[in-house]
């Protein structure tokens, strides 16, 4: 199971970086008719950017998701994981990050506190 996460991490890392880097090179490129006499690198560029933006959507890349290590075989599995998928071991998942408005008191409970 760990190979699997590993390969399909590496691979899913190596696309990122090269979508990324596409991006950043299409970017720099001037937009469609900024300035440019030469209408066909334009119409190139802009076929190339809607190629490009067909192939994200079709591609539908995720988020590399969060992976840890099980406390007792040591295999790697899924980070929200109860159960580890190697030793069956009962896992204790991370506690959820709280987000701003948990952390932050709300207005009525500020007001009976006070």
């Amino acid at each position: 199971m760990e190979k699997y996460f590993e390969r399909r991490d590496e691979k899913n890392a190596k696309l990122h970086l090269a979508v990324e880097e596409i991006e950043r090179q299409l970017a720099s490129w001037p937009a469609p008719g900024a300035g440019s006499d030469a209408a066909a690198p334009d119409a190139a560029l802009g076929a190339l950017r809607l190629s490009w933006s067909a192939l994200l959507s079709v591609m539908d890349l995720q988020a590399t998701p969060l992976v840890a290590e099980c406390p007792h075989c040591h295999a790697t599995g899924m980070r929200e994981a109860t159960v580890c998928g190697t030793c069956w071991q009962k896992l204790t998942p991370p506690a959820a990050e709280p987000t701003k408005a948990a952390a932050e008191p709300t207005k009525a409970a500020a007001a009976t506190a006070g």
